[in-house]
């Protein structure tokens, strides 16, 4: 701990900085310290924008959401609007929600080629 408030003292000195308190949120990152000193990370603000901004909020969640994504028809979506849509799945994966990354990854595959079919066609 002294290690600790030593480095701050050298950063309160050399910089210009304040100390507003502890930590709630850090790149979009929501923190909750919990009463046994464990600590929560959530990103619920940041998946909330994004259902809002893909305007897919009424949607009903699924258990397995890549088994009901898989389709055998080709996809007719813009290549921008698949690349965002696909980027805003990798950061709550890599960050706090590590079950979207099968899913993120998997249609990530198709970033640069979105009109190819996800699985290939199955005769059945």
């Amino acid at each position: 701990m002294n290690y600790i408030n030593s480095v701050k003292r050298e950063l309160y000195r050399k910089l210009d900085i304040t100390n507003i308190g502890e930590i709630k949120t850090l790149l979009g990152i929501e923190i909750v310290r919990l009463q046994n000193g464990s600590v929560f990370l959530y990103q619920n603000r940041y998946l909330t924008d994004t259902l809002l901004r893909y305007q897919m909020e009424g949607y009903t969640p699924i258990t397995t959401p890549i088994a009901e994504a898989i389709v055998s028809d080709r996809i007719d979506i813009d290549i921008t609007e698949y690349q965002s849509r696909t980027r805003s799945l990798m950061w709550p994966s890599l960050a706090s929600r590590p079950d979207f990354c099968f899913a993120a990854g998997y249609l990530g595959r198709s970033n640069s080629c979105p009109k190819l079919p996800i699985v290939p066609h199955r005769s059945v």
